[in-house]
């Protein structure tokens, strides 16, 4: 067998579930209607989708309560059974105690207050410590929000650019590349992740070959769409350095609060919401530009102000099924991915986040020839993910060596040499005591 299947279980199933969420995300958005609607609705969505968080965050902490009020009533219960026990040894040397009591009164009283001073010290290091720690999740979870409020509106604002609406399969494969190592390289950074090995530097290279190999045909076959390649790029990739962040501080947030992801998407959704009314409030004040013709779509209303959700409800009209399957499915999606950049790593939701991409190519119509290329290259590239992510193992050339699980294996055989090693030389001593 040259392939085989890594180590499985339930947490991988993250691995499925990001890819269909995110599709399936894209596509209802591909669907909605644009008919009255403005540059804030769908950032909307997105922030409302996130805010309702706040349930499951609540329903998490009356969980934690009742199971700290059994914990503590078991702690009681027990208490009171050692009290029992104590206090008929106490009756037993309440004479003796009675002998000794006065010459150690004036002792007594000196060591219990410098030991009260000293508890004194401790509790106040620790009530320190623990509002530091309040103070530094209340900052993280700030930025987080701040970030994803940032990158939220300036997607859904530079997607709709008139320039942007035509993009070149290479180009949407070489921005998604360029994302991807955006964010291996920002965990490196501020995170320490996994060394690099084989399977990992060859699956990242034959990635590399097809994304130049993409870009080639683009150009070659899609010269309409490659039109300014290099705008479109920097478009594409400006909301991705900012999402990018958002993760790595909320990875941050997650190890320090031990996987509250609930509590993070609150928050991002909340201060989205909050800073999204603040904008619409404060350009509400300001006339549209006169010819503003960057814009796939008319933002400015027949008065020549701006749309937005606040002030022009008409936005609402259209809030339909679709709607609500895009908030129910955006949900889903941010507590997957969180989940999995928690449990996992950020390189593992990069490769990861990287696969629906290519299931564009799939969905969307091109020349046969041309999405005949991409398909086949879109395999190579998600097989070639699966590599890096160990869910698919090569066993050829070496690469299997320092995949997770031959490192256990090594690890349990020579644990069991050692075993072996250790009994040896027990019997070796047991027959020379014989002797």
């Amino acid at each position: 067998m040259f392939i085989s299947l890594g180590e499985l279980n339930k947490k991988c199933l993250l691995f499925i579930l990001v890819p269909i969420l995110v599709t399936l995300r894209w596509f209802l958005e591909s669907q909605y209607n644009k008919e009255n609607k403005n540059l804030f609705f769908n950032s909307f969505l997105r922030f409302f989708s996130c805010s309702i968080n706040l349930i499951p965050w609540i329903f998490l902490l009356k969980t934690m309560d009742i199971a700290l009020e059994r914990r503590s009533s078991r702690k009681s219960i027990e208490k009171e059974m050692s009290k029992d026990k104590n206090d008929k040894n106490d009756n037993i040397d309440d004479a003796y105690y009675n002998v000794n009591r006065r010459d150690s009164t004036l002792s007594s009283h000196s060591s219990d207050s410098l030991f009260s001073i000293e508890m004194q010290k401790q509790i106040d290091k620790k009530l320190e410590k623990k509002k530091k720690s309040k103070n530094r999740t209340m900052v993280l979870l700030s930025i987080t929000g701040i970030l994803f409020f940032v990158s939220v509106s300036l997607h859904f604002i530079l997607s709709e650019l008139n320039f942007r609406k035509s993009v070149s399969g290479g180009l949407i494969v070489f921005s998604t590349f360029i994302r991807t190592i955006i964010l291996v390289l920002l965990s490196n950074i501020f995170i320490k992740s996994e060394k690099m090995y084989r399977h990992h530097r060859f699956s990242g290279l034959i990635i590399c070959l097809i994304t130049i190999l993409f870009l080639v045909f683009s150009q070659l076959y899609e010269k309409e769409k490659s039109e300014y390649f290099f705008n479109k790029l920097v478009v594409m990739v400006i909301p991705d350095i900012g999402f990018a962040f958002m993760y790595i501080i909320g990875l941050r947030y997650l190890i320090g609060s031990s996987g509250n992801v609930y509590k993070l998407l609150f928050y991002n959704g909340f201060i989205g919401m909050i800073l999204s009314i603040f904008v619409q409030i404060i350009i509400s004040f300001f006339n549209c530009p006169k010819d503003f013709d960057y814009i796939n779509y008319q933002i400015c209303d027949e008065n020549g102000n701006f749309r937005t959700i606040l002030f022009n409800l008409k936005s609402f009209q259209n809030f339909g099924l679709i709607s609500i399957f895009i908030i129910i499915v955006y949900f889903f999606e941010n507590i997957c991915i969180f989940l999995l950049i928690y449990n996992f790593s950020i390189n593992h939701f990069a490769a990861i986040f990287s696969i629906p991409t290519y299931f564009q190519f799939i969905i969307e119509g091109n020349a046969l020839g041309l999405k005949l290329i991409y398909i086949i290259g879109s395999i190579i590239i998600i097989f070639m993910t699966l590599v890096y992510n160990e869910i698919i193992i090569l066993k050829f050339l070496g690469f299997e060596i320092n995949t997770k699980i031959e490192i256990v294996k090594r690890a349990k055989s020579d644990t069991e040499v050692n075993q072996l090693i250790q009994s040896d030389k027990l019997f070796d001593m047991d027959e020379n005591e014989d002797f």
